[in-house]
């Protein structure tokens, strides 16, 4: 592989031999989850310059979601899943457990006119704040198999679980997408050949008694 750029006008080149890129890797896997935050940041920032709008926002979100990444969007990582709707002291729109997956904020956030309203000695304290988000969101990645919040989402490997309903479900689930679906039943013969053959789905299905794991274009449900 050759790498080739410049710095200045100076044009520098990298050459790397005797490379592999397998299909698939099970090492640094917290390499999604930190490009991911690292993104969330510049975003949150160029919403902060800029002024929101629903491109920016909806990417957020869904990088929040998918990665379990606590943002102005996705408030409800902070919780303990029990809060109703209802609109918080930013602005934005808080839902219970059964719909966090898919919070928006409230359209009225007053993202856009607070970030056109900043001058002077504002811009130095709001730019300062956010680099020290940007710069809490990178800890936040380099977290690896542990829980990120209270209770209700957990980072395993490289991917997010919410707890809903009392199921762990994989972020990356959406009923729409009308995968091919294996039920197992925990515990079973059956739930123990499978994590045999697939070790990765070991630390996945090791959350508890009923998961829904996306996998290899499959989704795995265990349930009691």
């Amino acid at each position: 592989m050759r790498l080739r750029g410049k710095t200045g006008r100076e044009t520098r080149t990298f050459e790397y031999k005797n490379l592999a890129f397998p299909a698939s890797a099970e090492d640094n896997n917290f390499l999604p989850r930190l490009w991911a935050t690292r993104r969330v940041g510049w975003l949150v920032e160029q919403i902060r310059s800029n002024g929101e709008n629903k491109e920016l926002r909806d990417e957020i979100v869904d990088l929040g979601t998918r990665y379990g990444i606590v943002t102005p969007y996705t408030s409800y990582l902070a919780t303990d899943g029990s809060e109703r709707r209802e609109a918080d002291a930013s602005g934005f729109t808080r839902r219970s457990n059964n719909d966090s997956r898919n919070s928006r904020p409230s359209m009225n956030a007053p993202a856009a006119k607070s970030a056109l309203s900043i001058t002077g000695e504002s811009a130095i304290r709001e730019s300062k704040k956010a680099k020290d988000q940007q710069q809490s969101l990178l800890a936040i990645a380099t977290q690896d198999d542990e829980v990120i919040q209270t209770g209700t989402v957990k980072k395993t490997g490289a991917k997010t679980f919410y707890l809903e309903n009392g199921i762990w479900t994989d972020s990356e689930f959406k009923e729409e997408a009308k995968l091919p679906e294996v039920k197992l039943r925990f515990a079973s013969d059956e739930f123990f050949d499978l994590i045999s053959k697939e070790k990765e789905l070991a630390r996945y299905f090791s959350l508890g008694e009923q998961v829904v794991v996306v996998w290899k274009g499959k989704i795995y449900r265990i349930v009691k």
